[in-house]
């Protein structure tokens, strides 16, 4: 007999036809404000949070986004700057959430862990039509003549708004930092959450000369004029009314597994040509490892957002993983030059991992701009993280290159919310 489901398909079915959905009147946005007490701290060092306790109706809390609004000033006279690539996560030094009582992850390093994760999840077509929403304009080239740099010339009429940039003038923008991808627990859970206690946390930390890319001494200075917690609010029709509360109401736990993100760094320095780096020790059982470097050299004149493997005639020479006593590959990824292939094809083999699209690196940018290096350690011994998972990143590079170094671990982790009279009230980790 032929399959059910492919019959449901078949052009000789007669009968098929598509469903329509109305599980819910209409959706709204509930716009959470900074806390009171975090409000003065949007624009200086310290903790921004935002917290909800309780709403009537359920929350999309997977589609929440942040919505910004900005301003930028002390430019020079016709001198060209303005902001890099994904710089929003960059003004934040940790991002954590919080639900019920239970903190699900802390995040350090916000910008790197979020561009890494963005160059793997999202395809070439979204970032392409998407991206500029979300402040992810990733650069073509490394020309620093800015005027021929195509990116940043996007980003100067996106964020600047006008082709000249004019002493003393105030330059408005706005624009929206989706959660589900730097939070993994948002990314797996696509589902409601009702009358579940909400907090995210961000650490705001001042760093303007890390986020604008243009002309020596410049005093450009980025400032927040709004900065909101937006959550989809849906206002639900009874018969789904009935189906969540029916739930609800049977005191039974739901299980939630994500990918944590796990996020470490480390300073490479000139001498060292062989480093066995001990990047975390972790109970949970890690899947997905990218690592990458920058330079260590903060610059308004540099582009800080790229990822390097070279400087010149030095660089990084080869990569491999190690948990417990397992290796990632069995040989190490040779890197130079003219030998990318495999490093690159790790990269595409991940971005297939997340999406069936093409991937937004070709292996040029990849060797020039953004070196994302990839291990797909998920193929392991079924009691791996019995005593818990011991990574080593094993690095060599030539005595004279200097980076920090990024590692990011996608591990599995699980978790039960937990209901009591009819509603989500904690969460569980396993």
């Amino acid at each position: 007999m032929e399959d059910e489901n492919i019959s449901q398909k078949s052009l000789f079915n007669l009968d098929r036809t598509i469903t329509f959905n109305h599980d819910f009147k209409k959706e709204d946005y509930l716009r959470v404000a900074s806390s009171v007490d975090s409000a003065t701290n949007l624009n200086k060092n310290g903790d921004v949070k935002f917290q909800i306790n309780q709403t009537s109706n359920p929350l999309n809390l997977g589609a929440a986004f942040f919505y910004y609004k900005i301003k930028l000033s002390g430019f020079v006279v016709e001198k060209d700057v303005t902001l890099e690539n994904n710089f929003f996560p960059r003004m934040f030094e940790n991002m954590r959430l919080q639900l019920g009582s239970c903190e699900i992850e802390n995040i350090n390093n916000c910008g790197e862990f979020s561009s890494m994760l963005n160059f793997v999840m999202l395809d070439k077509t979204t970032s392409d039509v998407y991206g500029e929403s979300i402040g992810w304009i990733p650069d073509k080239n490394t020309n620093e003549i800015l005027d021929e740099n195509e990116s940043f010339k996007i980003r100067k009429e996106l964020y600047n708004n006008e082709e000249k940039l004019k002493a003393n003038k105030v330059y408005k923008s706005s624009g929206r930092f989706p959660l589900n991808i730097l939070f993994g627990f948002l990314e797996s859970f696509n589902r409601v959450v009702y009358l579940l206690p909400i907090n995210i946390i961000l650490n705001r930390k001042l760093n303007d000369e890390d986020i604008f890319y243009g002309i020596k001494d410049s005093k450009a200075k980025i400032e927040f004029e709004l900065l909101e917690l937006w959550i989809p609010e849906l206002s639900i029709n009874p018969r789904s009314e009935v189906k969540l509360l029916d739930r609800l109401n049977k005191d039974k736990p739901i299980s939630v597994n994500f990918l944590n993100r796990n996020g470490t760094t480390i300073d490479l320095t000139i001498g060292n040509t062989n480093l066995s780096w001990k990047a975390t020790l972790t109970n949970s059982r890690p899947r997905y490892i990218f690592i990458a470097f920058k330079d260590l050299n903060i610059s308004i004149e540099k582009n800080n957002s790229l990822f390097i493997q070279r400087e010149k005639k030095e660089g990084i020479t080869s990569l491999r993983v190690q948990i417990n006593s397992s290796y990632y590959p069995i040989n190490k990824i040779e890197i130079d030059k003219t030998n990318q292939m495999e490093a690159y094809l790790n990269y595409v083999k991940m971005c297939l991992e997340f999406h069936k699209e093409c991937p937004q690196l070709n292996i040029r940018d990849f060797k020039n701009l953004y070196s994302l290096f990839c291990f797909d350690v998920s193929a392991q011994d079924e009691k791996l993280s019995v005593n818990g998972c011991d990574i080593t990143i094993h690095v060599t590079k030539t005595s004279d290159f200097k980076a920090k170094a990024y590692c990011l671990v996608l591990e599995e982790k699980h978790c039960q919310i937990m209901i009591k009279g009819g509603k989500m009230f904690s969460i569980e980790m396993l």
